[in-house]
């Protein structure tokens, strides 16, 4: 059983053949994992967003660098608790307040 912590694939339980029904509903799950991550990204983009125009609107600055500084380090944290590098947390991060930040990614409603 996979309690959240731990390497799924290094789990006793993913080991052994592999028929094609498995690998068919196997590809669905990791399909729908992708897609709740990126509902996730487009919810986190809203709330950033919503977030900056009422920090506009109370002339407060709309980065807080020193708060990017200490997500940084809880994705460090974050990823060594699953047995990734922490240099892995960063890099998702960067990726995350990429999105956010990048003009190019924001779509307008």
């Amino acid at each position: 059983m996979n309690d959240g912590t731990r390497d799924p694939a290094a789990s006793p339980e993913n080991s052994g053949p592999l028929g094609p029904q498995e690998l068919s509903e196997t590809r669905a799950e990791l399909d729908r994992l992708d897609a709740a991550l990126f509902r996730l990204l487009a919810e986190r983009r809203r709330i950033v967003h919503d977030l900056w125009r009422r920090k506009k609107a109370a002339a407060l600055p709309v980065r807080d660098f020193e708060r990017e500084r200490a997500q940084e380090l809880a994705a460090q944290t974050r990823a060594t608790e699953f047995g990734w590098p922490p240099g892995l947390g960063s890099q998702v991060n960067a990726l995350v307040l990429a999105a956010m930040h990048d003009p190019a990614n924001v779509q307008r409603r």
